[in-house]
């Protein structure tokens, strides 16, 4: 660790890649740090969902945004004076949205000079970033935060460095970042800490790259960094580019891992780090090039940022992006002008990532941000159990809006769930789910899949637990009448209010826990019947008013369960059973509506309404009914219960949008009041976005051709002849 490069400001840029076509598209966000020069000095990114992001700042900042970069806003995580670097940019870890660390460096000020350097500190939050703890991990004059990594909410690593002994040390907590402690012996001279990567609490490896003599060595620990064992080391020289102060190093899972460095340098291994080999793309033939930084989405799509040095001089004359989708059999160049070096990259998926980086080629003006919306569709006919041969291997992992006809079934599912990383819109309503029976469907195991459900699992290993996070957008069968077990939990991509097409008719345990990323109105229609248990748990981002319809008689454990957006709440006179947890931890419910004169008993259901504001949240009752609830179980912790009439009908209609195009203009009837509307194209640009506010609206078209609205979750196909 001779140098550290500091960026002087800020380029941050989004992207939707079609690798099928060797073209990338990225554009500019807005930078919210004002200044110029080292005030806008940012460094590493990262996305906890769709929408919801992070980036190291200078000084005690950092960025945030809600809405996939559309708005960087400035979080300020200390009064404290310190410094941070973006060069190399590996200071800062969530784990999910509420809980993440920063790494700095305390200070005399803000400005990254060495010889003001008083300790490294972290600092972490476990709200989201409403506020801030303070750890002290190492202190004393010279000492500097570099790398901090968290591998679950308790068990993290961070280096620690001394520029004038140079000297590294790595530090381990077990406490969440509580504590800090040193792990093996320190590491100086030819065998210094560099970068390192861990995926779980025992097993990690470290790159040490060194420029005299020449050194790209990779390590392994598997007891937690107290002991290490060389696996691999290229002595060739660096060249003429001789900034060794970073590189790359990443795993995605025990076995797949990359490491990126000086003088073309990129090595990948598929066994642990037992062997490695090297990787040569075509793109760096003949250049010594400097790869900076690097990202694995997984062990096919790997993204790497090229510097290209001066034969004569070594600094560097030349910046691109490079990405393959193939595990480094063929690559492709970002169609992305870069006035310096990228300095760190996050990608959701195949489509969509962030960059931060320098802009050295504008020193006088504010650093720069991108957004780019791209996608690579494909339509294809099947037959059950076809979809995975009616793909190529390119469009398996490029293809990122598809859109099926045919018959489909469980196996079908598995192709979209299991070898379609890119996948972010997938258009079904021209499709037929038929039964299957067998082992090669979402389960594994030999299973009976009932005809027009989605099927168990469908968007959920339970191999691997995980889930279709790249899923943004589905469009249901219409013949589709129930969605099975566990179908889409924990694909937190799907976004936007949920209207329920009215179609389905039951839903199974489980199948929306954890999707975080809706946002808006949850609308259920009145063709529902049943519902499994925790089947919206843990549903954050829902809001406003939140109605049974009067279909339902029972509602299950857990099903609404930390659904915390929720302020309004009807229960109809059909619900006679209501099971524990139901309502836990729905904080931010401020009244409910019962419409049985006679409370529910809930003396057999615990912690219905466990985490909910009784002082705050009114509870309404017909009239005539208060001294029942007063006395009833839980009912009855309710500080406010308020006698009303029930004058409305009890029942909710299902919401049945319909579309009528004539003259250029699209006429929306049957829309549900607070979802959101979004016209594209049918290259997945987006039109127009707005709130519906009425149950009918116009939407402008272009120009004749297809386009695609979305309404929640709903999507349509809108044709304009």
């Amino acid at each position: 660790m001779k140098t550290f490069t500091l960026s002087l400001s800020l380029l941050i840029a989004v992207l939707m890649v079609n690798v099928s076509t060797a073209s990338a598209q990225w554009s500019y966000q807005t930078n919210p740090l004002s200044g110029t020069g080292d005030t806008t000095m940012v460094g590493k990114v990262q996305f906890v969902s769709s929408t919801e992001g992070w980036i190291s700042a200078i000084g005690p900042k950092l960025l945030h945004t809600l809405n996939a970069g559309a708005t960087w806003n400035v979080v300020t995580c200390t009064t404290d004076s310190v410094f941070s670097f973006s060069d190399p940019a590996v200071n800062l870890q969530f784990i999910n949205a509420s809980t993440g660390w920063v790494l700095k460096t305390l200070s005399t000020n803000s400005t990254v000079n060495f010889s003001n350097a008083q300790g490294a500190v972290v600092y972490y939050t476990t709200n989201g970033g409403s506020t801030w703890s303070k750890s002290i991990v190492a202190s004393g004059t010279g000492l500097i935060g570099v790398q901090l990594q968290f591998v679950d909410a308790s068990n993290g690593f961070a280096t620690v460095f001394n520029p004038t002994l140079n000297t590294g040390y790595l530090y381990k907590t077990t406490n969440g970042g509580a504590t800090w402690s040193t792990v093996g012996s320190s590491f100086t001279g030819t065998d210094e800490v560099e970068l390192f990567y861990f995926i779980n609490a025992t097993t990690g490896w470290t790159l040490l790259i060194n420029d005299n003599p020449a050194e790209f060595k990779i390590k392994q620990t598997t007891d937690g960094g107290a002991t290490w064992t060389t696996q691999y080391n290229d002595a060739t020289s660096h060249g003429i580019y001789t900034n060794t102060s970073c590189g790359a190093i990443q795993f995605v899972d025990a076995n797949n891992g990359w490491a990126v460095g000086p003088n073309s340098r990129i090595v990948k291994t598929s066994n642990g780090g037992a062997s490695w080999t090297p990787v040569t793309p075509s793109l760096t033939n003949g250049l010594n090039t400097y790869q900076k930084c690097m990202f694995m989405y997984d062990a096919n799509h790997v993204w790497i940022g090229e510097d290209v040095p001066s034969s004569s001089t070594g600094q560097t004359t030349s910046h691109f992006l490079m990405h393959t989708v193939d595990g480094g059999t063929t690559w492709a160049q970002d169609n992305f002008s870069l006035s310096s070096s990228a300095f760190s990259l996050f990608f959701l998926n195949g489509n969509t990532g962030w960059l931060t980086g320098d802009d050295i080629g504008s020193l006088t003006n504010k650093g720069v941000i991108a957004i780019c919306n791209f996608t690579t569709s494909k339509s294809v006919n099947v037959t059950a159990g076809g979809l995975y041969t009616a793909l190529t291997s390119t469009e398996l992992n490029t293809v990122s809006n598809l859109t099926i006809t045919g018959t489909i079934d469980a196996r079908d599912f598995l192709t979209l769930r299991d070898y379609m990383p890119s996948l972010a819109i997938l258009d079904l309503s021209g499709a037929n789910i038929v039964a299957y029976s067998g082992t090669a469907g979402t389960l594994y195991v030999d299973t009976t899949y009932p005809a027009n459900e989605i099927p168990q699992n469908a968007f959920l290993n339970g191999n691997t637990s995980k889930s279709k996070t790249s899923l943004t957008t589905i469009m249901l069968p219409s013949s589709s009448v129930s969605i099975g077990k566990s179908a889409f939990q924990g694909c937190t991509g799907l976004n936007g209010a949920f209207s329920i097409p009215p179609s389905i008719t039951s839903i199974g345990d489980n199948a929306f826990q954890n999707c975080s990323g809706f946002t808006g109105i949850l609308t259920i229609p009145s063709t529902l019947t049943s519902i499994g248990g925790g089947v919206f748990q843990n549903c954050t981002g829902f809001t406003g008013s939140l109605i049974i319809p009067s279909s339902f008689t029972s509602l299950n454990s857990f099903d609404f369960a930390n659904c915390t957006g929720i302020t309004s709440l009807t229960i109809p006179s059909s619900v006679t059973s209501i099971y524990d947890n139901v309502f836990n931890n729905c904080s931010g419910l401020t009244s409910i509506y019962v419409n049985e004169s006679t409370p529910v008993d809930l003396s057999m259901s615990p912690n219905v309404f466990l985490g909910v504001n009784y002082a705050n949240c009114t509870l309404f009752v017909p009239t005539g009914s208060k001294s029942l609830y007063q006395a009833a179980n839980q009912w009855k912790s309710f500080n406010n219960i308020v006698e009303h009439s029930v004058t409305a009908t009890d029942h909710i209609a299902a919401s049945v949008i319909k579309i009528v195009v004539q003259n250029n203009i699209a006429l929306i009837s049957g829309l549900p009041r607070g979802e959101s509307l979004t016209l594209y194209s049918v290259n997945g640009l987006t039109l127009t976005k707005q709130m519906v506010n009425a149950s009918s609206m116009t939407i402008n078209l272009p120009a004749q051709g297809v386009y695609l609205l979305h309404v929640g979750i709903q999507s349509f196909k809108v044709i304009n002849n």
